[in-house]
C-alpha cells in the first residue's frame, strides 16, 4: 500500500479517535460537572444531553471511520500474522483492543437505542405531570452518566494498548 494513501488512513483514524473519545471526555470531564451544578428541570432535556444529542453523530461517523481505516491499518502492519493468530506481543495487545473497543461500541449502542429513547418516554411523561416519570427520569440520566463514564474509561484502555503496540 502506497505511503500516501496509508498516511490518509492513519489521519482519519486520528481525527475519528480525537471526535470520539474528546466528545466522551468533554462531556464527562466538563459538560457535566460544568452544567449539573444548575438546575435541570425534570421535564426538560438538559444541557448535557443536549450536547450529547449533538455529538452523536459525529461520534456515530467516527466510529464507522476508526472501523474501516483500523482494518486496513492492521492489514498493513508488519506485525499482523492474520485472522486469530497471536504469536506475538502485538497480535495479543491488538485482541485486547479489540476486545474493548467492542465494548465501547456496545455500550453505545445501549445509550442510544435503550437509554436515550426510556429519556425522551420519562421526559414525555413527566412533562405532563406524572410525578413517578420525574424519579424515573433522574435515574435514567444517572445510568447515562455511568454508560458514558465507562466508554470513556474504555476508550482510555484502548489508548493503552495502541501505546503498547506503537512500543513494540
Amino acid at each position: 500500500m502506497s505511503t500516501i494513501i496509508l498516511s490518509a488512513l492513519y489521519l482519519i483514524h486520528l481525527v475519528g479517535t480525537v471526535i470520539w473519545l474528546g466528545g466522551l471526555a468533554m462531556l464527562v470531564l466538563v459538560a457535566w460537572p460544568a452544567l449539573s451544578a444548575q438546575p435541570d428541570s425534570i421535564e426538560a432535556e438538559g444541557p448535557v444531553h443536549l450536547l450529547e444529542r449533538r455529538l452523536r453523530p459525529y461520534a456515530n461517523i467516527s466510529l464507522i471511520a476508526l472501523l474501516m481505516t483500523g482494518m486496513v491499518q492492521m492489514g498493513a502492519n508488519p506485525n499482523y500474522e492474520g485472522v486469530l493468530q497471536f504469536g506475538n506481543a502485538w497480535s495479543v495487545a491488538m485482541l485486547a483492543k479489540h476486545i474493548v473497543f467492542a465494548g465501547m461500541v456496545l455500550l453505545s449502542a445501549i445509550e442510544q437505542f435503550a437509554l436515550m429513547p426510556e429519556l425522551d418516554r420519562a421526559l414525555l411523561l413527566a412533562s405532563r405531570g406524572d410525578t413517578s416519570a420525574a424519579i424515573r427520569v433522574r435515574q435514567i440520566r444517572g445510568r447515562l452518566r455511568l454508560a458514558l463514564v465507562l466508554m470513556l474509561a474504555l476508550g482510555l484502555l484502548v489508548l493503552l494498548f495502541t501505546a503498547v503496540m506503537t512500543a513494540l
